[in-house]
This record gives structure tokens, sequence and C-alpha cells, in this order.
């Protein structure tokens, strides 16, 4: 069956100008549209890019660096004692680092 306007509901949106318009949700969605999910090494880019990573400090065998993440929270991260660290939530190397990689030199 072929959406109709009687048969497909419809969306208001508002534009930034307080504008209203309604748009059918068939327009906007495609079944077969497949989104691939960002990994971290490109997101790690993407932050970078868009200046969300600042080193603060570099210091012999330390860095210290902030980086901003999608939510907006700032993370403190870096390499000391011979570990890299960032104070976000993930278990194993990050986005944060992902960016701060791509700006220094690991140690060897």
């Amino acid at each position: 069956m072929t959406p109709t306007a009687e048969t497909t509901p419809e969306t208001q949106l508002t534009t930034p100008t307080g504008e209203s318009s309604a748009i059918s949700s068939a327009a906007t969605a495609s079944p077969t549209t497949r989104v691939r999910r960002e990994n971290k090494q490109d997101k790690g880019t993407r932050l970078l890019t868009h200046g969300r990573l600042t080193v603060t400090k570099v210091d012999g065998d330390r860095v210290v660096a902030e980086c901003r993440g999608d939510s907006g929270e700032v993370y403190e991260l870096g390499y000391e004692n011979g570990r890299w660290n960032c104070s976000c939530l993930a278990r194993t190397d990050c986005s944060h680092l992902s960016a701060l990689w791509r700006v220094t030199v690991r140690p060897k």
C-alpha cells in the first residue's frame, strides 16, 4: 500500500524562526537506509577536527589534555607513569584518547 495523506501520520516541525510546518513521516523515513555507527578512530578524528581537544600541558613523559565529548561533558585525559588515561566511562581505549593520539607521539 502506498502511503497517502490520509494514512500517513504527520509530524509538526517548528523552524528556528518559529514557523510551523507539517511533514509526513513517510517522507522522512527510509526503510532501506542504513546508518553506519562511527568507530572510535573516526570519532576521535571528528573530535579533533571540530576543536574539542585541548592539550594543556606537555612535560617530559607527561601529557595532560581536555576533550569535550558529544554530550558536552569535558573529560580529563593524558599520559602519565607509562599509562594513557581518560576520565570517561569507557573501559577500553576511547575516542577521546584516539583524538589525543593523533597529535602526540606514543612513547616507546
